[in-house]
């Protein structure tokens, strides 16, 4: 994967199902629950994903794949450095803002989304990470 791999393909598969597992429990009438179609290139066919987006500076960083709120953890802070942060643009949620989305690495994403990430892409965040970590207080 990239030089200081963080997590590895067990922990990244038993932490995805158990988020999977966890969106039974959420209200799918939640303003910051979409549905969209992505491409997964290994099935050669569209598959829909449940995401779960972030609100506006100031509030509880949300996770992408469960939906549950990280208490503690605020947008627009530096708390943002310690996830795996991702904006859709598109506009194909009909707002007028991008969605924010908040993943604990680089390699839940990639599962999530049917994505491939560059070796580049993981080891950055990998660093910032770090060094938020290095002067953070709350990990």
């Amino acid at each position: 994967m990239y030089e200081y791999e963080y997590f590895n393909d067990n922990d990244i598969d038993n932490l995805f199902l158990k988020k999977q597992k966890n969106l039974e429990n959420l209200n799918s009438f939640n303003n910051t629950s979409y549905k969209m179609t992505v491409y997964d290139e290994s099935k050669n066919k569209y598959v829909k994903v449940n995401i779960y987006a972030s609100g506006s500076p100031g509030t509880t960083i949300r996770d992408a794949i469960s939906g549950h709120k990280c208490d503690g953890y605020i947008v627009g802070s530096r708390d943002e450095d310690l996830f795996f942060k991702v904006s859709i643009c598109t506009g194909q949620f009909g707002n007028k803002d991008p969605v924010t989305l908040f993943f604990d690495s680089p390699e839940e994403y990639e599962k999530h989304m049917y994505q491939e990430l560059s070796k580049e892409t993981k080891t950055n965040w990998l660093n910032k990470k770090n060094f938020c970590i290095k002067f953070s207080s709350k990990v």
